[in-house]
């Protein structure tokens, strides 16, 4: 499958793409419309809120008019009160919620449920072309992983989870891209204001800001550079997150070569980090995961929670907005 192939699966065009990268109201990725509500004001709090409410208030957050694929309302409720965020769920979750009286589970990681979800991955090539990577070059790097992640949606057991929440009566909802997007911005903006401030700052001195947020306080995986000199000048530095999955070795790899010496991602495989240690094109500084879709949580959450209504962490969430 050719790169015009995999954008013509994903409902997009090659030429969209550099678009795409600076309005991210279209997406080549996503199937679902997001849901309306009259005027686009979500049903006030007083009354609980709807599983359409909850996704609508994410895809607000990052400007998105559309559902991604790898996010979903699985089991539509109302009058929601009493949330439960998780990073990961199973069927212990779904029932230790159901067993508090949560009226609903809200889970980032909803991937096995969405066979599709691997689309989303095309992302990387908005996020690549928005830091001057070549088109083309992107392209390369990007879509065949996107139709290996998509194929690999044939083994998922898509029903698992679903028809658990639905025996027990619990809204049930994924949200993974919209967080992510959130998260990548606000690390974004952390690197641009500490290279504002100081053009000279060092590859060390990036991974030292990004780990003064409060959603990598106290984790047991430091942010830090894996790869690369912590003493070079860091230039130009770009969150590659926010696009289904880690980057691999393929995505720094382009951005070293098209004039991106320092990238940050949130995780990475340890051959495909060996590799790129052998290069040596460029620095790499990995946040860790729990800190990294953290970034994403904490504006998400204290909206919710600005609307009145109770939401509950459970595992996998770090910052201030943890409970």
């Amino acid at each position: 499958m050719n790169r015009r192939e995999v954008l013509a699966a994903l409902g997009g065009t090659l030429g969209a793409l550099p678009l795409l990268s600076l309005r991210a109201t279209a997406h080549p990725e996503t199937t679902t419309p997001a849901p309306a509500h009259g005027n686009g004001a979500p049903t006030p709090a007083a009354g609980g809120v709807t599983t359409d409410d909850l996704m609508k208030t994410a895809l607000d957050l990052v400007g998105y008019a559309d559902i991604p694929a790898d996010s979903a309302i699985f089991n539509p409720g109302a009058h929601l009160r009493r949330i439960l965020f998780c990073l990961d769920a199973d069927t212990g979750t779904l029932l230790y919620a159901h067993e508090n009286h949560y009226d609903c589970v809200l889970v980032h990681h909803p991937m096995n449920q969405l066979p599709g979800a691997g689309a989303v991955y095309a992302r990387q090539v908005i996020n690549m072309v928005r830091n001057g990577v070549p088109e083309a070059a992107a392209h390369e790097a990007v879509d065949a992983r996107v139709e290996e992640l998509v194929f690999g949606g044939h083994t998922y057991n898509f029903d698992n989870l679903v028809a658990v929440a639905k025996r027990l009566g619990l809204a049930f909802l994924g949200i993974h891209n919209p967080l992510d997007e959130l998260g990548r911005k606000r690390m974004q903006e952390v690197v641009d204001a500490l290279l504002t401030r100081h053009s000279d700052a060092s590859v060390g001195q990036v991974a030292e800001a990004l780990a003064g947020q409060p959603e990598f306080h106290g984790l047991p995986v430091p942010v830090a550079v894996r790869c690369g000199d912590p003493h070079a000048l860091a230039k130009k530095v770009a969150v590659a997150h926010g696009a289904y999955t880690n980057g691999g070795y393929e995505v720094p790899t382009a951005y070293f070569k098209n004039g991106v010496p320092t990238v940050v991602m949130i995780h990475i495989a340890w051959g495909d980090l060996q590799r790129l240690r052998r290069e040596a094109l460029g620095n790499l500084i990995i946040t860790g995961h729990v800190g990294g879709d953290s970034m994403g949580f904490t504006p998400f959450l204290h909206a919710l929670r600005a609307r009145g209504l109770t939401v509950d962490t459970l595992g996998g969430v770090s910052g201030t907005e943890m409970s």
